[in-house]
């Protein structure tokens, strides 16, 4: 049996995985990050998606490295260039940063185990019914309708309570 005959139709597979990936990249893209465990998600469904295409030569490390950066949200992607930038200062600004960087950088600033949690990043429990923070500075119940909390199928669109 000819190694063709094994495997018939490697591009229809190709397209299927390249369909998967711009999916997740614009689902992704969609939502602020919540914490670590949004981060390694993510993480970990880029690379089973990306791993065969690099492995086929479908896609490029620069490519790779732009689609895994374009999956984070706007308002992240503002927040993880300003940590990349300070950890490569001479980085070509025309380049995509490597995945391995913004990968480093996204788990550090969304870690579990920050002692400090900005503001826009801090979440409440599902089984926090009263709506409030408790290690907030402030114990004031502002009335809004926006509410940031959110179940383990959804997320967080990102905007601000202003909006």
């Amino acid at each position: 049996m000819a190694l063709v005959d094994m495997y018939p139709d490697t591009s229809a597979a190709t397209r299927i995985t390249k369909q998967n990936l711009r999916d997740l990249i614009h689902k992704s893209h969609q939502y602020c990050m919540r914490d670590e465990e949004d981060v390694m998600r993510y993480y970990c469904q880029f690379l089973k998606l990306t791993n065969p295409l690099r492995t086929a030569c479908s896609l490029s490390d620069e490519s790779r490295n732009a689609k895994f950066f374009k999956g984070f949200h706007r308002e992240d992607r503002e927040i993880l260039s300003g940590r990349i930038f300070s950890m490569h200062p001479n980085h070509p600004c025309n380049t995509p940063y490597e995945l391995k960087d913004v990968f480093r950088a996204a788990r550090d600033y969304f870690s579990n185990a920050r002692f400090y949690r900005p503001i826009q990043r801090q979440f409440y429990d599902d089984d926090d019914k009263a709506g409030y923070d408790s290690d907030s500075d402030s114990d004031s119940d502002s009335g809004s309708d926006h509410d940031p909390r959110r179940t383990s199928n959804s997320r967080r669109n990102g905007k601000d309570d202003n909006d």
